[in-house]
């Protein structure tokens, strides 16, 4: 169902690191900053979910950073983080 009072802003960022002579491996970080918005004249408790990556090769590695990721979130074994967050009054969260 679309929610007219619902504002949702995406963006990504991705910075890649090669591998240096400590490390054989390369490094991309994969920023995804989810804004919300509630224009509604009552509060609301929304779910986000995002899709992580997920690999099967042993050589590829996807890790989420808990220290920069709301509430700790962890994906499911889809890859499927979620959040469940209150959104008061003409309120953005990140």
């Amino acid at each position: 169902m679309a929610e007219c009072s619902i504002r949702v802003h995406r963006t990504e960022t991705h910075v890649d690191d090669q591998a240096g002579l400590r490390s054989n491996w390369t490094t991309t970080i994969h920023k995804v900053v989810i804004s919300l918005s509630n224009l509604a004249d009552s509060p609301r408790v929304l779910t986000v979910q995002e899709r992580m990556p997920v690999s099967s090769i042993e050589q590829v590695r996807i890790e989420p950073d808990a220290a920069h990721t709301s509430s700790a979130a962890q994906p499911d074994a889809q890859g499927i983080v979620q959040w469940r967050t209150p959104s008061p009054l003409v309120a953005n969260r990140r």
